[in-house]
């Protein structure tokens, strides 16, 4: 092998290796952020620290590396989607929603055909202590089947008021920019690529009630799956399996068939 091929490769596997460490410590950073356990912020601060220096690396390499190997190239020539690359991956009746934080404080962009708002949210750190307190309540349900015969009204409704404080934080503030709109491409961010949104509550429907959801890592993630992309017409197919641990699927084809066009089950 030439040298030169031997120096891209090297490359390759710095970029690799790079890529596999930011990928644990922001693993690590969600976990520690979720933890049941009180974490002290200098233990968040360090991984932060070190999640920042591989990404400054990453950069450099990205900025400085003469000749980069494959992996550099492909992220060399990678670049954001525009405003009108993501509209253009829209359908008419769908809006793009992604969260992002700057500094401490949280954001939604709003992203239609015709809107684009950028929306204050508060405090980031807030939504990680909300879902917090979601995954605790929603791990009651792994509880043996006694307990969930006995408590399953409060434990459903607890959980439910806890799907209300998400909703009302991260779709209430939004939801006038949403009338009008049937799909929604959700974009998170931190903690919140952990959270059913389609499952948030607004006191009397979930969000899967109002709006088809997908969603996606980036916004140019999204753009590229779904290029050219047209809402499917014709005949609907539903399937499940239903066993004596599930025992209502039977029940939710029908429910799932009854708001699609022409199903067949």
């Amino acid at each position: 092998r030439s040298s030169g091929g031997h120096e891209e490769n090297q490359i390759d596997c710095h970029f690799q290796k790079l890529r596999k460490e930011l990928n644990w410590y922001y693993h690590r950073i969600e976990h520690e952020q979720l933890s049941r356990k009180p974490v002290p912020l200098e233990e968040i601060d360090s991984l932060r620290r070190q999640a920042k220096a591989r990404e400054n690396e990453l950069m450099r390499l990205l900025l400085e590396v003469p000749n980069p190997g494959a992996i550099g190239v492909a992220l060399r020539n990678s670049k954001a989607a525009t405003l009108e690359e993501i509209r253009c991956a829209l359908l008419a009746d769908a809006a793009l929603l992604e969260y992002f934080a700057i500094g401490e404080q949280a954001f939604a962009a709003v992203v239609t055909a015709s809107i684009l708002k950028i929306v204050p949210l508060g405090a980031s750190i807030s939504f990680a202590h909300r879902l917090r307190r979601l995954q605790f309540q929603l791990s009651k349900f792994r509880l043996n089947g006694e307990y969930l015969a006995t408590f399953h009204q409060t434990l459903l409704t607890s959980a439910q008021t806890h799907l209300r404080e998400l909703y009302d934080s991260l779709i209430g503030p939004l939801a006038d920019l949403l009338q009008g709109y049937r799909d929604l491409a959700i974009i998170p961010f931190g903690p919140l690529h952990s959270l059913p949104f389609h499952a948030l509550f607004d006191g009397s429907a979930y969000l899967i009630d109002k709006f088809s959801i997908c969603y996606g890592p980036s916004a140019s993630i999204f753009v590229h799956g779904n290029r050219g992309r047209q809402r499917a017409e014709g005949p609907s197919l539903v399937l499940g399996v239903s066993d004596d641990r599930t025992p209502f699927i039977n029940e939710e084809i029908q429910a799932v068939a009854s708001v699609l066009p022409e199903p067949r089950d």
